[in-house]
């Protein structure tokens, strides 16, 4: 199994980690909401990644009651509270963190190519093709 990008990896670690805290007891999610209220804080990037993968988590199983789809996605991450989400909703299974982290790193290689492909006008744009691959022998 290959391992995805740090960025990706420190993401999910984060996610996790606001999750775990707030599941956990009141002053861890006390601090986590004075972290929340302070845009200017070093940790205020991991509940960003937290309230980005309940809004994920919440469309993948069909729970759009937290997102408001009018908003703009980082108007809605600022009026969205960590809070406002019930504690069912911040449960997670090993598999929803599996898919997530395949999310993000399939968005994260199109970007990629995106901008290699800006860059590069002569690039070649991989594609899948459908048709078996012929095997030639070589030893004969």
């Amino acid at each position: 199994m290959a391992m995805p990008p740090t960025e990706i990896s420190v993401e999910i670690l984060a996610a996790k980690f606001i999750l775990k805290s707030l599941t956990s007891n009141d002053v861890m999610t006390a601090k986590v909401l004075q972290i929340e209220s302070e845009p200017h804080h070093r940790y205020y990037g991991h509940i960003v990644s937290a309230k980005r993968f309940l809004g994920w988590l919440s469309i993948q199983r069909g729970q759009e009651q937290e997102l408001n789809t009018s908003l703009s996605r980082r108007s809605s991450m600022r009026a969205n509270s960590v809070t406002s989400y019930d504690t069912a909703a911040l449960l997670y299974t090993k598999q929803d963190i599996l898919m997530y982290t395949a999310s993000l790193w399939d968005q994260s290689l199109k970007c990629s190519m995106k901008a290699l492909l800006r860059e590069d006008q002569f690039a070649v744009t991989p594609t899948h093709s459908m048709s078996p691959v012929l095997c030639v022998d070589t030893t004969a």
